[in-house]
């Protein structure tokens, strides 16, 4: 941001009035660090909010039941496939069987041993990745509006207010003064060109 705006003063100003220029340019280098100063207190304060779940958006509910809806899917899908195979009789890590097939029947029904423990965890780990969901597309919001009011809505596109009220006119016609240094120089180079002039004057008049 700050690049663009000093390119774009760069090309918008000339070398005519050097003390101007970078008095202009000291200004928009200090509302740009105000702006940024600013920004960050209020990306602060969002992080410090972030430190208690909160969150009244349906995207939450609706990210949950997605997964839960693909988790059962696939469960459904892995149940067909253990029933499409011959008939077995499996026992899960637990003792508890996993598959019981009836030796009368050409059908199966599938049993999955799930502790509470187990089914606890994944409930968590689904709350967890909807809620971070539900964070990163808050935060990337909110951060990158914080970003285009200060930085665009109330920085840069106030920015010829801000140049324009920073010095009155006396103060401004001291800045467009040409610098002491350049003065100096240009004065002693037209003495010297009067000189040069004066003394050829001389020549001529004894030739």
């Amino acid at each position: 941001m700050s690049k663009c705006l000093l390119e774009l003063f760069k090309q918008a100003f000339n070398n005519d009035y050097p003390r101007l220029k970078e008095r202009l340019k000291a200004i928009i280098v200090k509302k740009l660090s105000d702006a940024k100063n600013v920004v960050l207190e209020r990306v602060q304060e969002m992080l410090a909010m972030e430190r208690r779940v909160f969150t009244l958006n349906h995207y939450y509910m609706d990210t949950v039941n997605n997964i839960k809806e693909k988790n059962k899917k696939k469960n459904d899908e892995r149940g067909g496939i253990n029933a499409a195979s011959p008939l077995s009789f499996t026992f899960g890590s637990l003792g508890t069987p996993s598959t019981l097939v009836p030796t009368n029947s050409t059908s199966s029904i599938t049993y999955t041993a799930v502790s509470n423990e187990a089914q606890a965890a994944k409930d968590i780990q689904i709350a967890l990745h909807a809620y971070s969901k539900v964070v990163e597309k808050r935060m990337t919001d909110n951060i990158g509006q914080t970003c285009y009011y200060h930085f665009i809505t109330k920085c840069a596109l106030k920015m010829d207010q801000f140049l324009s009220s920073s010095m009155p006119p006396s103060q401004l016609v001291q800045y467009m003064r040409e610098p002491q240094k350049q003065t100096y120089l240009r004065n002693k180079l037209t003495h010297s060109i009067q000189a040069c002039e004066e003394a050829l004057q001389l020549g001529l008049t004894y030739m």
